[in-house]
């Protein structure tokens, strides 16, 4: 399920930066998304390895982890209607043209 999942966001998210950005600004702005997508890569897993290891008393230590788990979750979909209402007042709602 977890590789399904990053196929459809990688299938959908690194095309739509091409549709968000200026043409001369695409490099910038896909070097920037890789940026924070390997910070994140980099810094939560520890993170819940840290919080897993310091509250084994709250169901083996993954009480917290969940609620991080949770908490990277609606940041992530708070961001993706962020981008939904900014495409719409921007750019016309070009991400959710049909193809015909």
């Amino acid at each position: 399920m977890m590789g399904c999942s990053y196929a459809f966001f990688a299938g959908s998210a690194w095309n739509s930066i091409v549709y968000l950005v200026e043409k001369n600004k695409v490099g910038t702005a896909l070097g920037i998304c890789s940026s924070m997508m390997n910070l994140g890569i980099a810094v939560v897993p520890p993170l819940m390895g840290i919080i897993k290891d310091n509250s084994p008393e709250l169901d083996y230590g993954y009480y917290w982890v969940m609620r991080l788990s949770c908490l990277n979750a609606s940041l992530g979909l708070g961001f993706c209607i962020w981008l939904y209402v900014y495409d719409v007042k921007y750019n016309g709602g070009i991400l959710n043209m049909n193809v015909e």
